[in-house]
């Protein structure tokens, strides 16, 4: 089995924990960057998202990339805002590899070709969110796309597909 922590960043230079069901204001813990880092450290690779990202459609959070990238030598995944190659560009300069979220990927998986094209197949990975039996989109899961085996038989064959079960975020209880 290979364990992949997750940094979750938002306002800047705080990671946050636990937040159930991806709702602001759950969260459970907050903690610096190198507080979280220090946690991750002897894991081989790391998850990054950028939340802020995820719901202005942009990267935002960039200097703490950045910092987690140059600890973890470039051996990260970052998520979040990341919508166009050239933002999954700028995210590839501090890690191995791009997520694309549902709003890029799940509403316009065409994009999830032009992504392996100009970035390479190994640095592109789709990341989906799933509500019991439906994928939901946009920053905070906040609109519903289709139910999940339609949505996965839309998508093209990528390098790594990352499922998060929305209903059991945070809670520590598992995937159902």
């Amino acid at each position: 089995m290979f364990i992949i922590p997750s940094i979750d960043i938002s306002g800047g230079g705080y990671v946050v924990k636990r937040v159930r069901g991806g709702m602001r204001g759950t969260e459970l813990v907050r903690l610096s960057i190198d507080d979280a880092i220090k946690l991750t450290r002897d894991f081989g690779f790391v998850h990054v998202v950028d939340l802020d990202g995820a719901e202005r459609g942009e990267l935002v959070n960039i200097n703490s990339i950045a910092r987690i990238g140059r600890e973890f030598n470039g051996k990260c995944e970052v998520g979040g805002g990341i919508r166009t190659v050239n933002a999954g560009r700028e995210a590839l300069k501090f890690c191995s590899r791009v997520v694309l979220g549902g709003t890029a990927a799940v509403e316009r998986p065409w994009i999830i070709h032009e992504f392996i094209r100009r970035l390479g197949y190994e640095a592109v990975a789709v990341s989906i969110d799933v509500l019991g039996r439906t994928v939901m989109s946009r920053g905070g899961w906040a609109r519903p796309v289709g139910e999940l085996p339609r949505v996965i038989s839309m998508l093209p064959r990528v390098h790594t597909l990352i499922y998060t079960a929305i209903d059991v975020e945070g809670t520590g209880t598992g995937p159902p």
